[in-house]
Parts: structure tokens; C-alpha cells; sequence
């Protein structure tokens, strides 16, 4: 029966090996497995073999490797079935032996079948260089500080200082109260539980009925911890009597400490501070205050309150560095850390704390996986290789295999071997499917895809990935959203699957999918809505939205942009957007299709963001303009002039002088109207936007009845015409197109003006050159009827004949004007 092999990658079980009572293979049970494992470190991946057992109690494996490049493991001193290890050469030294030697007791020699699940770990600390990079030279193998080389102890409580006993005196009494303290002292409890009890039956008032029953509390509270609520409901009531009985006594400050521990363990957080504090005050200098410290880093620690446990941890280790005590607080200044995000002080600290407490953290798994978090973290990875091992071998019960040899494939991502990494993850994944690790294996892998995917080369697209991975880098983005949609379709209901779909639409964004980001975090949020990822899930999808609308507006489509806004406004952008990205583009989307409440709307948050000083001043001048559109030509002034005032270099200063100008004409306020015409003209009006202002500080001044300053307008305005015209013609182009009136119409206007000014030889110039540029309709009628009436006053022939065919025209109001004017003439 034989297995071969080479393993590649730290933590890459072996086998799960056991004898059936006949020939063939028997894999055994896992869920049986106790914490039995052996990690054999080799300073490069080796191959092996396992020789079956000959008589039931060795186990041999063969290594292809010497002696010199394997590290032996430490045994615990209970281990359940190993006796001892040994390592000797096998065949011409290139080989070597590892002989394992079981306990008796624990193997059935008859039928050679292990009771209990035996794992054999290879643990390739320091693997050779890839091949990719074959010059570089392999780093040997260096032990490691969390390699846990001491005994499991049991989990329990931190003891505090001894107890205090009183010397005894001669008597029968006192023999009794002594044999049971020596019994209690030697750790014979129940013969110390019987002497204490009988003390107090035969001499109930006997002057050691408070040590008695001190020490008969003490009893309880060892067992406190093993036997459940009741015990601890128990001690509890046993403290506090003796609290309030024998105030006095000198254990009484340590029956405080102790009621604590056990309120501590009842999760009693605030009593248990109280007496903590009792505590503290009564003995600030001695070894209850020391501890009791201790105790309330842990509390702070339970609330939460990170700060505060800190500072309560670093007291206990400022008071003395080298015990028990001072490694406890060491922990918890890495779980506090841990928390904090401090994770290479929070390393340090659990790294300070191996010295009293390897054992006992080697039996706490959730302080092991804190530890090697923190050692990922800190890219400590040869160290957080080890914790997540122990983790692996030690306590599958309590933390899942699978995930703990996914982080193990993590260490080796972060250290750059790709290659390893991956196969540990699709290991994983072939060996543990559907569990927790399989799931963080998965979206490990992912992530490293979606790493090569942003380091490959995008022009060449010749990036291969190893172990025969996806190849160019659209494939390795595929193949990452694979992996992602497979997270969320094995476990919806899983805190992984949220982050597979976050992941997801970020991958989309660097793709540049904006539908898929807004489709990946809407059923994100709609799915998970307690989710962590909420915040960081809303301003990506803000950012989407942004580009989305801005697509739209700039292909002419806003009533598209809002489409998709309402789409996920629900889920994703109520009650208020996060960030400033989309709501620009939004406004002009509302204001586009007549939304005006909500451009509005949108311009006013935008105003309370930390949008660029651009954009914000841009939202002013909308601001203005709609609030001018909706009738509020106050509250549009009030815009204008903040935005005078606030940014007095802005780029629509001269939009703003013009809205400005415009608001004081629709509150009748004409002279300041005029004033700001004037400035927008002279400073910043060209081309057409000068047009339209000459032409509304005509209509101002007409008001005003100033006609003078109009007559200037209209010949400037004419001049600008002429000048455009000619140089369209030179061109070889068409003429402008002219906003607001024709140049005839202008010509015809000035015509007018220069008739009410009885300037007839200039109003009739105006006239016959409109005419000639093109009138028609009633312009063109009107017109002709006020050439010939000048030529009449001025006594010219042209003005009769004109009249004459005015008055035989098919337009019935002009033809009786100029039958009137005939008439009248020869009258």
C-alpha cells in the first residue's frame, strides 16, 4: 500500500491514513480526528512514501530528501498516539527515514488498524525559487517563533495570588483543619472537599470556619469553569457571603477578585467591573491590583472599548514582563491591536506572549486565528503559515480545514509564489466543496486572478497563468467573475457572498461594464441590506451612475440617463447620495426633460458636497436660471450675486452678469438692468451672445425712452451683421444665422425709431436698405407704405406712385391707408 507524490505548498495534507482489518484501504472518519498531526518541515517540496505498519505500532515514512534538509517536530508530552519520532538515512543518503513510533494502547495489533485518525503534514516552509525565475537561489529553511513547540494545557483561569492560610496551633481541631488544607494543597480535592465539610460540621464555631469556607469556595471555583452555570451560580453566592461575612478576613479582597472572575465567565460584565474596581482602589501597589487589571483590559476588551483595554493591558506588562500575568496581557494587547488595525504591533504582542502561554494559546482557536490574521496582515508570512497549520491540525472541529489551509495559500500569494498559491486554492476547493473554505478559496483565487489580470500585459495578451490557469488577460477576468458568480450560487446566504458580488463589480468597473457594476451592487444591497459593504457599495455605484448619465446626456438621450436612475434610486442612491459624482450630470438630466423640481433638487445637494469648486459653481448659475425660468427673479438674483461674490474669476462670469441683468428687468428694475447689460457688452459678450444683448439693452432703453442710445445699438448691431455676412461670403459660405430678429428686422426697427425722431432722410435710408435685404409679409408692406409716405413729405414723385400701388394692393388695411393719404394729399 503505497502513496507518492511531491508536495508543493505549505500545509498540503497528506492523507488521512488507517488500515482496514483486511487488505484494501480504509480512510478514516475526520469528524473523529483528535490533534494528533505531524508537520515535517523540508527546505523544498519532497518526495515521499508511506510504508504501511508491520506489527501495529510504527509507521514509517520515506522522504527523498537527507537528513540535513529535514526538521524534526516537537512532541507534546500527551500526545494521544505518537511515543516518539525518529529520523535515520535510508539506501545511499539521499533518502531518509522517519520512523514513528504509536502507542500501544491506542492500536489494535490483531486486526493493525488505527483507532483514530492519523494526518501526516509535509510542511514545505521555504519553497524553491519558480521556474519563471530559476537564477534566483533557495532560501533555506529558518524555524519560525510560532512554531508551538510546549504541551496543550488546559483552557481556565488566570490564578491569581495564593491564599492566605493562618498558622495552626495544637488540638484536634486544628489537626483536622490542617490534614484537609494539606490535601487541598497536594491537589487532593475530594479528600480536601471531606475534611473542610467535616471542620465545619464538628466545630461550627471554630476559628477557621472562614478559612474553611474560603477554601471550600476555592473548590467551586476550580470547577466553575468545567461544570457549567450552576457551579458558577454556586461560587458566586459563595464569594459574596464571605464578602459580607468576614469583611475583615485577609482573603476577603481576593474573594472579590475571584467573585469577579466567575461573573467574568457568567458574562456579568458590569458587576464584575464594579468589584474590579473595589479592588484596584483598595490595593492600587499589590498583586489583587496587578490582576485585577488584567481583568479589567478583558472587560473593556468584551465592550469593546479598545482604547481603555490597551491601557489596562500595558499597565499589567509595565508592572513586570517576564511571568504568566504579563503574557496574558500581552494577548490582549494583540487582540486589542488585532481590532484597531494595528496588526504589526499586534503580532509583536503575540509573538511576546509565546514565552508563558504557547500551550494554552495553541488551544485557543479563536485567539490563533486573530494571531495569524494579524501576521497575514503584517506580511509576516512564514509565521502566519504556522498558526494557520496549528489551527489546521489542532483543531478541525472548532475552525474549518479547509479554511485554514486556504490561508496558508494565502501566505504563499503574499510572499509572490503564484504558482503555490493557486494550487493550494484549487486544492481547497477540489477537497472541501461547498464548506467555508472552499469559499474563501474561491474568492482567494479569484483575487489572484484579478491581480495577474492587472499586472498582464494588455497589448501582447500573452500572460499565462500557472498551473494551467486561464491564459490571456480577458481570460483571467472571466475566469475571476466565475469564481465570484460561484461563491454567490454555492452560499447566497453567506457573509463571502457579499463579498463576491462587491468584488465582482469592481472587477466590472476596471472593465468598464458600468450595467453590470450597478446590476452586481443593486443585488448586493437589495439582497444583504445590513450588509458592511453597504458604504463602500454605494459610492461605487455613485461613481457608475455618474459615467452612465454622462453617456447618455452626451449622446442626447437624458430621459435614457434618468431611466437608469430610477432603476436603482430605491436601493442604491436613497435616501441621499454619498458622494457629488452623479448629481451634476443628474440636474442637467431633470432640467433637460422639465424636471425643475428635481434639477433643483439636485443642484442644492450638490452645493452641500465636496464636489469640485467647478461644478459648484456651476450648480449656482443653473440654480439662478431656474429659479429666473419659474417666475423668482429674487431668489435668482440672490444666486448671481453669490456667485459674483464668491468666485469673481469664475468661467460663467459673464452667464451670471447676463442672468443678472435679466433678473432685475423681470423685477422692473431697469437702470440696473441697463448697468449690467453694459458690463456684460463691454467685457465679456462675442458673436452672437452680444447680438442678443444689444438687442435686449434696446428693448430696455425703449422702455426707459431713450432713444438715442438705442440708435447707437442698432447701428452697432447692423455693423456686426454686415461684418459676419461679408466674411461668410469670402468664404464661400452661407450667412450667419442670426439669433433673435433679422438683420432687416433690425434695420426696419432703426427705420422706426429714426421716423419718430422726424429724421426722415436717414429713416428713409433704413427703409429702402431693409427692403432690400429682405422683408416680407407685413414688414415688407409696412415698409414700402412708410418709404412712399416720406417721399410724399419730402415732396419727391417716388412717394405719390408708391401710395398708388399701395392703394391697388390686395391688402385691404394698407391699400385704404394709402387711398386716405391720397385723398388727402389732393385735398
Amino acid at each position: 500500500m503505497k502513496w507518492q507524490g511531491t508536495i508543493r505548498w505549505v500545509g498540503a495534507l497528506l492523507m488521512l491514513w488507517g488500515m482496514a482489518s483486511t487488505a484494501a484501504a480504509a480512510v478514516a472518519d475526520p469528524s473523529l480526528s483528535v490533534h494528533t498531526q505531524l508537520i515535517i518541515a523540508v527546505d523544498e517540496a519532497a518526495d515521499f512514501e508511506l510504508i504501511p505498519a508491520r506489527n501495529g505500532t510504527h509507521l514509517r515514512v520515506r522522504i527523498a530528501r537527507p537528513e540535513s534538509a529535514i526538521l524534526l517536530p516537537s512532541l507534546d508530552e500527551d500526545d494521544p498516539l505518537v511515543q516518539a519520532v525518529s529520523l535515520s538515512p535510508f539506501g545511499d543518503g539521499t533518502v531518509s527515514q522517519l520512523t514513528i513510533t504509536l502507542r500501544e494502547r491506542d492500536v489494535r495489533t490483531g486486526a493493525q488498524t488505527l483507532v483514530r485518525p492519523f494526518r501526516i503534514v509535509i510542511d514545505v516552509l521555504r519553497e524553491a525559487p519558480p521556474v519563471e525565475a530559476p537564477h534566483v537561489a533557495a532560501i533555506h529553511y529558518t524555524p519560525s517563533p510560532f512554531r508551538f513547540a510546549v504541551g496543550l494545557l488546559p483552557p481556565g483561569p488566570v490564578r491569581a495570588v495564593p491564599v492566605t492560610l493562618p498558622a495552626l496551633d495544637k488540638g484536634i481541631a486544628e489537626r483536622r483543619f490542617g490534614q484537609a488544607v494539606a490535601a487541598y494543597t497536594d491537589g487532593r480535592l475530594i479528600q480536601a472537599q471531606a475534611g473542610l465539610t467535616d471542620y465545619l460540621q464538628q466545630y461550627p464555631n471554630g476559628r477557621h470556619v472562614a478559612d474553611c469556607r474560603f477554601l471550600l469556595a476555592e473548590l467551586d471555583y476550580r470547577q466553575a469553569w468545567y461544570r457549567g452555570e450552576a457551579a458558577r451560580a454556586r461560587a458566586t453566592r459563595q464569594y459574596d457571603a464571605l464578602g459580607q461575612q468576614y469583611p475583615d478576613h485577609p482573603n476577603a479582597e481576593l474573594a472579590y477578585l475571584r467573585l469577579a472572575e466567575v461573573l467574568l465567565a457568567s458574562d456579568q460584565l458590569e458587576q464584575a467591573d464594579a468589584l474590579l474596581t473595589r479592588v484596584t482602589d483598595s490595593y492600587p501597589k499589590g498583586e489583587f491590583a496587578r490582576f485585577a487589571t488584567l481583568l479589567q483590559g478583558m472587560v473593556a476588551l468584551s465592550k469593546n472599548h479598545l482604547r481603555t483595554a490597551a491601557t489596562r493591558f500595558k499597565a499589567v506588562r509595565k508592572a513586570g514582563r517576564s511571568d504568566r500575568m504579563a503574557s496574558h496581557a500581552a494577548v490582549g494587547l494583540g487582540e486589542a491591536l488585532m481590532r484597531m488595525g494595528r496588526y504589526p504591533g499586534a503580532a509583536d504582542y503575540f509573538e511576546k506572549s509565546l514565552a508563558h502561554l504557547g500551550g494554552q494559546l495553541k488551544g485557543d482557536p479563536r485567539r490563533l486565528r486573530l494571531m495569524g490574521r494579524a501576521l497575514l496582515e503584517s506580511e509576516r508570512f512564514d509565521d502566519a503559515r504556522q498558526v494557520f497549520l496549528t489551527l489546521f491540525n489542532l483543531h478541525p472541529a472548532a475552525f474549518p480545514p479547509g479554511l485554514a489551509l486556504s490561508h496558508v495559500a494565502d501566505s504563499f500569494r503574499g510572499e509572490g509564489h503564484w504558482e503555490l498559491a493557486e494550487r493550494g486554492y484549487r486544492t481547497v476547493i477540489d477537497q472541501y466543496e461547498g464548506g467555508e473554505g472552499s469559499l474563501a478559496a474561491r474568492i482567494s483565487l479569484a483575487d489572484l486572478y484579478v491581480n495577474q489580470y492587472r499586472n498582464a500585459d494588455r497589448a501582447e495578451a500573452a500572460f499565462r497563468s500557472p498551473a494551467q490557469g486561464p491564459g490571456n488577460a480577458e481570460e483571467l477576468a472571466t475566469v475571476a467573475l466565475e469564481l465570484y458568480d460561484q461563491v454567490v450560487q454555492l452560499a447566497p446566504s453567506d457573509v463571502l457572498s457579499e463579498e463576491a458580488l462587491y468584488k465582482s463589480a469592481t472587477l466590472f468597473e476596471e472593465l468598464g461594464d458600468d450595467p453590470a457594476v450597478l446590476d452586481r451592487l443593486y443585488r448586493l444591497v437589495s439582497r444583504y441590506p445590513a450588509t458592511h459593504w453597504k458604504g463602500p457599495a454605494r459610492e461605487l455605484a455613485e461613481e457608475a451612475l455618474a459615467r452612465q448619465v454622462n453617456f447618455h446626456m452626451a449622446a442626447g438621450e437624458p430621459a435614457q440617463a434618468l431611466v437608469v436612475y430610477r432603476r436603482y434610486q430605491e436601493a442604491l442612491f436613497a435616501p441621499a447620495m454619498r458622494g457629488w459624482q452623479p448629481l451634476y450630470p443628474l440636474a442637467l438630466a431633470h432640467e433637460a426633460v422639465g424636471l425643475t423640481d428635481d434639477a433643483m433638487r439636485h443642484y442644492l445637494s450638490l452645493l452641500g458636497s465636496s464636489a469640485p469648486v467647478d461644478q459648484r459653481a456651476r450648480a449656482i448659475y443653473r440654480l439662478g436660471n431656474l429659479y429666473l425660468q419659474q417666475g423668482q427673479p429674487e431668489e435668482a438674483l440672490k444666486r448671481f450675486k453669490y456667485y459674483a461674490r464668491r468666485y469673481p474669476r469664475g468661467s460663467l462670469r459673464g452667464p451670471v452678469v447676463l442672468g443678472t441683468a435679466e433678473a432685475y428687468v423681470a423685477m422692473g428694475k431697469l437702470t440696473r438692468a441697463a448697468d449690467q447689460y453694459r458690463i456684460y457688452i463691454k467685457r465679456y459678450a462675442k458673436g452672437a451672445p452680444l447680438r442678443a444683448a444689444r438687442l435686449a439693452l434696446i428693448e430696455v432703453y425703449r422702455q426707459q425712452q431713450q432713444w438715442s442710445p438705442m440708435v447707437a445699438l442698432y447701428k452697432a448691431v447692423l455693423a456686426d451683421d454686415t461684418r459676419a455676412a461679408q466674411k461668410a461670403k469670402a468664404k464661400g459660405g452661407l450667412p450667419p444665422v442670426l439669433a433673435g430678429l433679422t438683420t432687416g428686422s433690425v434695420r426696419l426697427a432703426l427705420a422706426d425709431l429714426l421716423l419718430a425722431q422726424r429724421r426722415l432722410g436717414p429713416a428713409l435710408k433704413s427703409y429702402q436698405t431693409a427692403l432690400t435685404e429682405g422683408l416680407d409679409g407685413a414688414d415688407k408692406e409696412w415698409a414700402e407704405l412708410r418709404v412712399a409716405r416720406i417721399q410724399l413729405a419730402m415732396g419727391r414723385a417716388g412717394g405719390r406712385t408708391g401710395l398708388q400701388q399701395l392703394a391697388r394692393a390686395n391688402a385691404p388695411l394698407l391699400s385704404d391707408v394709402a387711398t386716405q393719404m391720397l385723398e388727402a394729399r389732393r385735398n
